[in-house]
């Protein structure tokens, strides 16, 4: 396995962990609120689009939509919020950039644009 995929999947539970005190935090957008606990409700859910199993690729659609959320939590929550939850070891903007940009290599460009353009977007 790609070592910036591993990375990637060995801080999930740091970013697990920042998702969840952002989701209570109130100086935190209502908006990146939902979207996280979208993404816990995949999570939680008993299927995925894109089976665990399948080595290689069974994590992909739950690192995309980390990468989603993380994405949309750059844009919208001011950086000492997110050090202030953050555990990990380096930068937390490091670690989610990482991510992002590891998860968006296994995405077509179209669905790409469509759907960090919107995660962007204000609406």
């Amino acid at each position: 396995m790609d070592e910036k995929i591993k990375s990637a999947l060995v801080a999930l539970p740091n970013i697990g962990k920042l998702l969840f005190r952002l989701s209570r935090d109130p100086r935190v957008p209502l908006r990146n609120k939902i979207v996280f606990g979208g993404i816990a409700a995949y999570f939680i859910m008993p299927f995925d689009v894109i089976p665990d199993w399948i080595p290689g690729i069974g994590k992909v659609d739950d690192l995309l939509l980390v990468a989603l959320a993380l994405d949309s939590m750059l844009n919208r929550v001011p950086v000492e919020i997110l050090a202030e939850h953050w555990e990990g070891d380096d930068d937390v903007l490091k670690v989610v950039r990482q991510v992002i940009a590891t998860a968006t290599k296994f995405v077509p460009d179209v669905v790409k644009d469509r759907l960090f353009n919107a995660s962007t977007s204000d609406g």
